[in-house]
């Protein structure tokens, strides 16, 4: 099932709550638009989804599901041709549409805190903070494919410090910051200039040694120090996202290397204790997530089925 597939349904109570000050007809064509251009984009014809999705933002520019799914074909689009405007465009788009979804989050939000037992609300809130971070991801992904590192690493800053955004998102962004810091001390640790492969008790394990170069052992100093602040940032925000634990289970270890170039034998002792710790919570929550996922699966698999008796 595609993404267009997944958020139409969920985000049809967004439409009925946000197109309140439209006609019925603005509102009765607006859908139609939005079932032919996902059906237009489940057959891969593009052009006419976009035409769909944005006949259906000129009927009703308030609502975020013609624009989100236009930012979606836009992206489909870009990936089947690296048509670089595509990309600009679809870029544009999603940046329009986040605002959108942020204030349906935080509406949702406000009136889970009145009924925090409405299950429909509930579940509502997820898909559409799903959709939220899905699309903020998405115009991460598309900086990082056009090599706009900078704008990258600014969007991510952008969306950590700010604090109207749900704290899973924001954490997220922290994150994501901290795991280009992993990938900055890995890229120094793995070199065979500083990992020696040696033998211990018949075993190949590596050694590490201090780089040659005095800039690039403070560079690793650096990368580390930064990594762990910014993970610690996003674990403050969000301790049940199994892959900020993965990042986290990364820079400890990368910390327990400069220990061990550093002839730092507790610390590095203690930093392997917790990196084991980190990696095993990180596995514990994957594991829930994807009896979660199947759980889900599942009930929606009977739900279809009970549907068609």
């Amino acid at each position: 099932m595609s993404f267009i597939q997944k958020s139409f349904l969920p985000l049809l109570v967004v439409l009925t709550v946000t197109l309140t000050n439209c006609s019925l007809w603005s509102k009765i064509k607006t859908q139609q638009h939005l079932v032919d251009g996902t059906q237009a984009y489940q057959n891969k014809n593009y052009d006419e989804a976009e035409a769909h999705f944005r006949r259906a933002i000129s009927l009703s520019p308030d609502q975020p599901l013609g624009r989100l799914f236009l930012a979606r074909t836009l992206h489909a689009k870009y990936v089947s041709t690296r048509d670089q405007k595509q990309a600009e465009e679809a870029i544009a788009e999603y940046k329009k549409v986040i605002p959108q979804l942020k204030d349906e989050v935080n509406r949702l939000k406000k009136q889970l805190e009145e009924n925090k037992n409405d299950e429909k609300t509930i579940n509502t809130y997820k898909r559409v903070q799903d959709l939220l971070s899905s699309s903020i991801a998405a115009v991460g992904n598309l900086l990082e494919t056009l090599q706009r590192n900078d704008e990258w690493k600014n969007w991510q800053t952008q969306i950590a410090e700010d604090s109207s955004f749900p704290d899973p998102v924001r954490a997220m962004a922290y994150a994501l910051l901290a795991s280009k810091e992993n990938v900055c001390a890995n890229e120094i640790t793995s070199n065979p200039s500083v990992r020696k492969t040696v033998k211990v008790d018949n075993k190949q394990v590596y050694e590490y040694v201090k780089p040659a170069e005095e800039k690039t052992y403070q560079q690793l100093k650096g990368c580390i120090a930064k990594g762990k602040e910014l993970i610690d940032k996003a674990l403050a925000l969000d301790k049940s996202a199994d892959s900020i634990w993965s990042y986290k289970t990364s820079l400890l270890i990368q910390e327990k290397i400069l220990a061990e170039m550093e002839g730092r034998k507790e610390d590095k002792e203690r930093l392997e204790k917790e990196a084991e710790s980190a990696r095993a919570e990180f596995t514990r929550l994957a594991e829930a997530k994807r009896k979660q996922k199947e759980e889900e699966k599942s009930k929606q698999e009977s739900q279809q089925e009970s549907s068609k008796n």
